[in-house]
């Protein structure tokens, strides 16, 4: 009776990990919001939904996604085009997975990346979903996916259901010049300018240089030790000769 009960208790914590898990592993619940540009003269607006669910029109409740003039009425510079969406229906990002330009003009789009690049990467280069995209006035114009940008999978890390590629705390982007920077899992730094979606340039994070430099010391080290003995017992044989 005490084992079942124990068992019975055991089962119970795990379900509660597992629901945990799975729970902080979701989305969030989309929701809108709007983002100022030039001291409140441009507002990027972002709606859950443009489309209304039941007859795939309009919905007046919803402005289309994208940047407008702050003017009354609203001036539109532009709207959301993406792969996704070519005709602005239901497209939706998070505001933490995007990186604007000062003027609102370009930015970039960094989404939760789902898991499975592995099962698919033999069939579908994209397989795992997108990485990076960039957008120029509501069009995409470059989008990379994890394999274009991780050269050594095995250092991917995965959640329930998304794949962790990048070292997000590493992240930098410099509004004064848009070059956007970001470190992968596996230490490859890429530099981009968001303006056009192009590297800049690709460096590796030098952390094992260290390593070898000692590496190095040390054998010079020991190649000099054996130098000095060979000297000294050379010396010492020369002047048992003498003697």
């Amino acid at each position: 009776m005490k084992k079942n009960i124990v068992f019975t208790m055991f089962l119970c914590f795990m379900f509660l990990i597992g629901a945990t898990e799975v729970s902080a592993d979701s989305y969030a619940e989309p929701t809108p919001y709007q983002i100022e540009f030039e001291n409140g003269n441009k507002i990027f607006y972002m709606y859950p939904c443009y489309l209304n669910h039941e007859n795939g029109e309009p919905d007046d409740r919803w402005l289309q996604s994208g940047l407008y003039y702050n003017t009354e009425p609203l001036e539109n510079i532009y709207l959301i085009n993406s792969l996704y969406a070519p005709n602005h229906e239901q497209i939706y990002f998070y505001q933490g997975n995007l990186i604007f330009s000062d003027d609102g003009i370009y930015f970039v789009h960094m989404p939760w990346t789902q898991s499975g690049w592995n099962e698919s990467i033999g069939q579908n280069p994209h397989g795992g979903g997108p990485a990076v995209e960039f957008y120029a006035n509501g069009k995409m114009i470059k989008r990379y996916f994890v394999p274009n940008l991780v050269a050594d999978e095995t250092k991917l890390e995965y959640s329930v259901s998304h794949m962790y590629w990048e070292k997000a705390e590493k992240r930098d982007f410099d509004t004064a010049t848009n070059i956007l920077t970001f470190t992968t899992v596996d230490d490859i730094i890429y530099r981009f300018d968001i303006t056009t979606g192009n590297v800049i340039d690709i460096d590796k994070v030098s952390g094992n240089k260290p390593r070898y430099i000692i590496v190095v010391v040390s054998i010079i080290i020991v190649c000099m030790l054996i130098l000095i003995f060979a000297i000294k017992k050379y010396m010492s044989y020369d002047n048992h000769r003498i003697i």
